[in-house]
C-alpha cells in the first residue's frame, strides 16, 4: 500500500507541475497575415485604404493597447481591442497622399500586452517602462501633379548637367599659337550636407498638445544636387513629414516634425535618422523634451 500511495502522490505532483508549467507558459501572441502593404502607384490628394488582418495564436487574451501611425497623413482604426485565443481582428488604415511625391514609406505602431519574449520591438513607453510594439509598413509611389512633374524634370536636368563632365575655359594668351586652351574637369566631389539646427531640446512641454518644428537640410556643395530619401524614428509620439525632398545649394530640404506627449514623465530623448541620397550613413538628429 505504501508503494501505491507513493506512486499516486508522484502522479499528483507531476500533474500539478504540468498545470503550473502550462499556466506559466500561457501567453497572448499576435500573428499578422502580412506586415507590409505596397499600394503601388497612387495619385496625389487621394484616400487609400487597406486592412491589416491578424490573429491571437497564443493561449491568453490579446489586448491591443494602442495603434499609432507615424504621421498625421495616415489614419488607423482597430476592429476590436481584446481578442480571445484563436480570435481574429483587423486594423483598417488609410493613407492620405496629399501633396506627397514619388516613393513614400509610412509606419504604424501596434502596442500589445504580449510578453517580452515574442517577436517585435522592445521600446520605452511614455512611463519609461519597456513595451511590446509591432511595426506595420505602408509603401506607395505618389504620382506627381503636372506642375510637380515639370519641377522634377528641371531638377533632373540640373542634376544631369552638374553630374556630367563640364568644360571651363582657361583663357591663356599663347605667344606661340594664340589659341584658347580647354580643360575638362569632372564633378566628382563628395556630397556634403548639414542639418540645421544640429539638435532640438523643447524644454518643458504640455500634455496632449502638438509642437510642430522645422528641420532644414542644406547642401555644402553649391553645385551638387541631392535629396532626402527618408526619415526614420522609433519614438512613438513623434510624427514626421518631409515638406521638401530636394536639397541644393540655394534651396534646403525641409522636414517637419510634430511632438505630442500623452502622459507626464521625466526628461525624454530620442533620435531621428535622416537618410540622404548619396550618403551611406544616415544623419542622426537628437530630440529631447521634459514633461511635468
Amino acid at each position: 500500500m505504501t508503494c501505491i500511495r507513493k506512486v499516486l502522490l508522484l502522479l499528483v505532483v507531476i500533474v500539478l507541475l504540468s498545470l503550473v508549467s502550462r499556466e506559466a507558459m500561457a501567453a497572448p501572441k499576435i500573428e499578422f497575415e502580412t506586415m507590409v502593404h505596397d499600394y503601388g502607384k497612387v495619385d496625389q490628394k487621394t484616400k487609400n485604404p487597406y486592412t491589416f488582418k491578424f490573429k491571437n495564436v497564443g493561449d491568453e487574451p490579446l489586448e491591443i493597447k494602442k495603434v499609432k501611425p507615424s504621421c498625421g497623413c495616415t489614419a488607423a482604426l482597430i476592429s476590436k481591442k481584446i481578442l480571445e485565443p484563436g480570435e481574429s481582428g483587423e486594423i483598417e488604415v488609410t493613407f492620405h497622399s496629399g501633396n506627397f511625391k514619388k516613393d513614400i514609406r509610412k509606419t504604424i505602431y501596434v502596442e500589445t500586452n504580449e510578453a517580452m519574449t515574442v517577436s517585435g520591438d522592445n521600446i520605452l513607453g511614455e512611463d519609461g517602462k519597456p513595451i511590446r510594439v509591432h511595426k506595420l509598413f505602408l509603401k506607395a509611389y505618389v504620382n506627381p501633379s503636372k506642375g510637380d512633374q515639370a519641377k522634377l524634370k528641371k531638377e533632373r536636368e540640373l542634376h544631369m548637367k552638374m553630374s556630367k563632365e563640364k568644360a571651363y575655359v582657361d583663357a591663356r594668351n599663347s605667344s606661340e599659337t594664340g589659341a584658347t586652351k580647354l580643360t575638362m574637369q569632372k564633378d566628382d566631389s563628395p556630397i556634403k550636407v548639414e542639418v540645421y539646427p544640429k539638435s532640438m531640446h523643447l524644454g518643458k512641454i504640455a500634455m496632449n498638445r502638438d509642437y510642430k518644428l522645422l528641420i532644414k537640410v542644406r547642401s555644402k556643395n553649391s553645385e551638387r544636387l541631392t535629396s532626402i530619401k527618408k526619415v526614420e524614428t522609433y519614438i512613438q509620439f513623434i510624427g514626421v513629414m518631409i515638406n521638401r525632398l530636394s536639397v541644393s545649394g540655394n534651396q534646403p530640404g525641409e522636414i517637419e516634425i510634430t511632438v505630442n506627449v500623452k502622459s507626464p514623465g521625466t526628461l525624454k530623448r530620442g533620435i531621428l535618422y535622416i537618410h540622404i541620397n548619396g550618403l551611406d550613413e544616415p544623419i542622426e538628429f537628437p530630440v529631447s523634451w521634459e514633461t511635468g
